[in-house]
This record gives structure tokens, sequence and C-alpha cells, in this order.
């Protein structure tokens, strides 16, 4: 049973125009990691595609929109939060082309001063089914935390399976179930 994420909404900005999904989150069960927070993204997605299927912890679903970049995730946590690591995995569809090979983490606590917290260029060969952790090196407490995508493995479309934060040391399994590797 997902036990994720709840109350999604769309939200159009008039001021800028651009479309932003969000979705109120609650991380539980995943390895001990608790937060809550929103997430939101700043590229529009069809219903059935939207952020949350990047959250739900369900192996089949995945969160994909046009590949027009940057790619933003913004993830506002109710607390601030110490996170360690993150995961981002692939499917079983050999949609491989589609996965992120170029982004960076950010963290911030007044959403105007970000700090550099990871950057990652030429992740490619992506493999069906699989996740790459991602440590956090200069790990702090934060309120916000930002995920900026720049590039895929060549397609027009940018998917992601799984998406995961975690509070945990990143080599105790936070996320797992039969049909991902840790």
């Amino acid at each position: 049973k997902p036990n994720s994420c709840s109350n999604y909404e769309k939200i159009i900005s008039d001021k800028d125009k651009k479309f932003i999904e969000s979705l109120s989150l609650e991380y539980k069960n995943y390895g001990k990691v608790k937060f809550k927070g929103i997430a939101s993204t700043n590229n529009l997605s069809d219903f059935p595609f939207r952020l949350q299927r990047s959250l739900d912890n369900i192996y089949y679903t995945f969160w994909e929109t046009l590949a027009h970049f940057p790619i933003n995730v913004d993830f506002t946590l109710f607390k601030k939060e110490k996170i360690k690591c993150y995961k981002i995995s692939s499917g079983d569809d050999k949609a491989n082309h589609r996965m992120p090979i170029k982004w960076k983490l950010l963290g911030s606590n007044d959403y105007q001063n970000w700090i550099l917290l990871d950057k990652r260029e030429n992740e490619i060969n992506w493999k069906n089914s699989s996740s790459r952790k991602y440590d956090i090196k200069k790990s702090d407490f934060y309120k916000y935390y930002k995920l900026n995508f720049f590039e895929v493995d060549g397609g027009r479309f940018f998917r992601i399976y799984k998406l995961a934060l975690s509070e945990k040391d990143c080599n105790v399994p936070f996320w797992k179930n039969n049909h991902q590797k840790i």
C-alpha cells in the first residue's frame, strides 16, 4: 500500500505563467525515514504521469514530462531535515534514454541562498529496473531541497520511476520492494 503522497493539485502561476505540479508528501516506512513536506515541479505532466508517481513507492508508476530543461523539483519540508542521500530509479520498459544524465541537488533554509549539495554529469547507461543511490557529502539541516535536471540520454521525454530522499545512511536500504534493486 503506498503511503507517501496525498493532496495532489495543479497550480498555474499568473505571475510567470509557469505550470507547477504540487503534492503533499509524507514519507514513512522507508527504513524509518520520516519527514513531511510539499514536492513541486516547474514542468506540466499528463495526469497519469505526474510527479507524484515517482514518489508513490509503486514500482510500475513513473513521472514523465517533455524534456524542456531545466526541469526542477522543489521539496519544501515542514521542518528542517538532514538528508544524507537520495535515489533515482529506472523502470523495466527499455525507456532508459529518457532517464536524466545531468543534474544538481541544492539545499536552502530561506529559499534565496542555495548550497550545492551534489552535482552529477554523464550519468549514462541506465539499466532496466535499476536504482542509483547518491551520497550527499555536505549534508546539513535544510528546509528546502531542489533537484535541477538539465539533460536526458537522447530522448524527447524525461522520465523517473522512483525518486527518494533519505535521512538515513546511504548504505542502509531505505526503499525496497521485490521489483527494485538496491
